[in-house]
């Protein structure tokens, strides 16, 4: 089978042998090592080899040679790129080469973690290395915002806002290119409780949709306990206005679930007792408690998509479990589950247990309620806690486990306010 390598690979070897009149021989070296390299400004490279392999005069190569020659690169490469000369930043800047990424590679999804603050860590699975992602300042225009903070992830993009303390205005932004715009005033909602992010495919990154739930302000001690109205807004990028939408439901305590989008429908599971789930029909723009059957000697329910599927992960207590422990000691440790909500029956079905051995090594550093972090990448879901230093990864496809390298953040930057998601690494630049 053919790689995009193979396909250019005779437009690289033609123009590998042009020379020019008044310009010197570039040669490359194909065996890296014993080369000595010059780099110009205007994008050509002068070096020595004592083979002479190939003769290349990279400062004449056509852009659309070299848009094909760099899409073939891994996104961390085409990021150095930018450093080696004002050329070729352009060039990987350029829309052309935007669209020419596109079609040749679809980077993996990233695991990102984020918590309070401009740092955030992701984790490449094509690498099998973490990354550190420093965002852009923040540039809203609301001056009680000075703790803004990742609040939700869709495609390459990054919703930005403070979830702490009265915040009207939210900001847009790609964390690999750093471009970053405000979003028009929220109209209603002044203290936010949930946001949530959609990008709708096919569109580049284009068409997405914010939905906001929260409060028109601080909270008045005029009756105690304290009895407040939850507002719902969506923004719509086509229109780049917010839109007032049906009222979320009294009885819904969202908790610390952050919500996932499914099937042109939002999530969110009740974190307190007694557990439960609501739905946001983004059709009807209305809200809805889903009647289903929540299993029994349930803690922490962390809900995430994967492929169109929607999957809940959480702990069983040991007296609930269904299996037999080999010890007394394994009878205390609480099983991690997986299931399948199955939306005809109304019910939700296990689709696989996490190994004993691994929940002892999970367990060892939590407590029972710790809420978990978890993120569904394709067919691998993503689980952790602010307390775990490690990232437990399960391949669906596969039915496999894995622990990830330790995160770089652990345990300075890890916090109740940690939040997972998966991130598309792409060049664009927001909409």
């Amino acid at each position: 089978m053919l790689t995009e390598w193979d396909r250019i690979l005779p437009d690289f070897m033609a123009w590998s042998k042009i020379r020019l009149n008044n310009t010197k021989p570039i040669m490359i070296n194909q065996a890296a090592g014993d080369s000595e390299t010059n780099n110009n400004d205007d994008g050509s490279m002068n070096s020595i080899n004592d083979d002479g392999v190939l003769n290349i005069y990279w400062s004449h190569l056509p852009e659309d040679v070299m848009d094909r020659i760099f899409s073939c690169l891994p996104l961390t490469s085409i990021l150095r790129l930018r450093c080696v000369c004002k050329r070729w930043n352009s060039l990987v800047q350029s829309k052309r080469f935007q669209t020419v990424l596109a079609k040749v590679s679809s980077p993996r999804p990233w695991f990102i973690l984020c918590t309070m603050g401009r740092a955030s860590c992701c984790y490449d699975p094509s690498m099998n290395k973490w990354h550190i992602i420093i965002r852009p300042p923040n540039n809203c225009r609301s001056i009680l915002s000075p703790c803004t903070s990742i609040l939700a992830v869709s495609g390459s993009l990054i919703c930005l806002g403070n979830q702490v303390s009265e915040c009207k205005d939210l900001s847009i932004c790609n964390p690999i290119t750093r471009s970053q715009r405000n979003l028009p005033r929220m109209l209603q909602v002044s203290l936010i409780h949930k946001v949530t992010m959609i990008t709708y495919p096919g569109s580049n990154n284009n068409w997405y949709k914010i939905m906001v739930s929260g409060e028109s302000g601080l909270p008045t001690m005029r009756s105690v306990p304290y009895n407040y109205e939850l507002f719902t807004e969506v923004y719509d990028s086509v229109t780049n206005s917010w839109k007032m939408c049906g009222k979320p439901l009294a009885e819904a305590k969202f908790g610390t679930d952050p919500g996932v989008w499914c099937n042109n429908h939002l999530y969110y599971c009740i974190t307190e007792l007694p557990y439960g789930m609501v739905v946001f029909d983004m059709e009807t723009e209305s809200w809805a408690d889903l009647n289903v059957q929540m299993p029994s000697s349930l803690s922490s329910p962390s809900l995430v998509e994967c492929h169109g599927r929607l999957l809940m992960i959480g702990r069983l207590s040991h007296m609930d479990q269904i299996s037999p422990a080999r010890d007394q000691n394994d009878s205390n440790i609480p099983r991690i589950i997986i299931w399948e909500l199955d939306i005809r029956n109304k019910e939700w079905v296990e689709i696989v247990r996490v190994p004993t051995e691994i929940c002892r090594d999970f367990s060892l550093t939590l407590q029972f309620y710790a809420p978990f972090v978890c993120s569904g990448l394709g067919n691998h879901v993503y689980i952790t806690t602010h307390r775990n230093p490690h990232v437990l990864v399960h391949d669906l496809c596969k039915n496999t486990w894995q622990w990830l390298p330790s995160d770089p953040f652990f345990p300075r930057r890890r916090d109740y306010h940690l939040l997972g998601f998966a991130l598309e690494p792409r060049l664009d630049s927001c909409p």
